[in-house]
């Protein structure tokens, strides 16, 4: 139940801020390169997704290897037909060891949101969006809009 939990604010957290980024980014940049900007965006989200999944999966896997347990077993509860087969001596183990090695993960996470936390903290006030580094004078007003029609 906590790892259910613990994805919905995760997932919840990054729906609100995910297009809130691009538009961000959208908006403060010209005409010109919105595009390729969007894209950066997009592509920066892949590969921090495919690192970020990388780097936890080798953390669960670590995890697990230090307490013991063998690849072939946490295989075997995630097969619902190998499940059935153990023993339920053995199927509670291998399922503390499981749910102990993705709290660790989400210990890590955890922290990581806390630094993202402070840093944006420490990020300069005063930006607006519309505007150019908080300039008065909003980008709209002095980059050229592409030809309509």
């Amino acid at each position: 139940e906590i790892i259910i939990i613990g994805s919905m604010i995760v997932g919840m957290g990054l729906g609100f801020t995910s297009s809130t980024y691009v538009v961000d980014v959208q908006t403060n940049v010209g005409w010109q390169i919105r595009g390729a900007a969007t894209s950066a965006i997009h592509f920066a989200r892949m590969l921090g997704s495919a690192l970020g999944a990388a780097l936890f999966g080798m953390i669960v896997n670590l995890s697990l290897q230090q307490r013991g347990v063998a690849s072939s077993e946490i295989a075997s509860l995630m097969d619902p037909v190998r499940r059935e087969q153990l023993v339920e001596t053995s199927h509670a183990p291998l399922t503390a060891a499981l749910g102990n090695s993705l709290t660790e993960v989400y210990l890590i996470t955890g922290l990581m949101a806390v630094l993202a936390l402070l840093v944006g903290l420490y990020m300069p006030r005063g930006l607006n969006p519309g505007t150019s580094l908080g300039s008065q004078n909003p980008l709209e007003t002095t980059r050229t809009r592409p030809p309509t029609g």
